[in-house]
């Protein structure tokens, strides 16, 4: 009797936990060409403009300082600049002043509501990037030297 009683509670507070699972932001790339670079990214933000600004943001973070593995960008486009300042500073300028535009061949937004009251919007991005000529431009401004170094 215990056991079946054990049983019935331990099924019913099953059944009454909802799960809440928490979405995340994620970023990922692929080639899309010998030269372009496809990114995907998730972001979490009150707004999809808001979602849609970081996107852009933390593709060219990535793409500057970080890099993407097994991409034709896997080494970071602006190397050996400790200065965190002037890495902030470049970043900044890039993104909003949307220096960016002439190196995305496309770029669209998605965005749809959290399912808890926290009021965040999901953001899927997709932006298709020319490294070969954002490499060129960077090297030209002197923001990075030819070759990397």
């Amino acid at each position: 009797m215990l056991k079946n009683l054990s049983l019935v509670v331990s099924v019913l507070f099953l059944f009454s936990c909802s799960p809440k699972l928490a979405p995340s932001e994620s970023i990922t790339a692929t080639n899309s060409s010998n030269v372009e670079v496809q990114i995907n990214i998730t972001t979490l933000e009150k707004t999809q403009v808001a979602g849609a600004n970081k996107a852009v943001r933390k593709a060219f973070e990535r793409l500057f300082f970080i890099g993407f593995p097994n991409t034709i960008s896997s080494a970071p486009l602006i190397t050996n600049n400790t200065n965190a300042q002037k890495n902030e500073q470049l970043l900044n300028e890039f993104v909003q002043e949307k220096k960016y535009e002439p190196f995305v061949s496309f770029i669209s937004h998605s965005s749809r509501k959290v399912k808890n009251p926290s009021g965040y919007m999901i953001t899927d991005s997709r932006m298709v990037i020319d490294v070969a000529s954002l490499r060129r431009h960077l090297e030209t401004t002197g923001a990075t030297r030819k070759f990397g170094y």
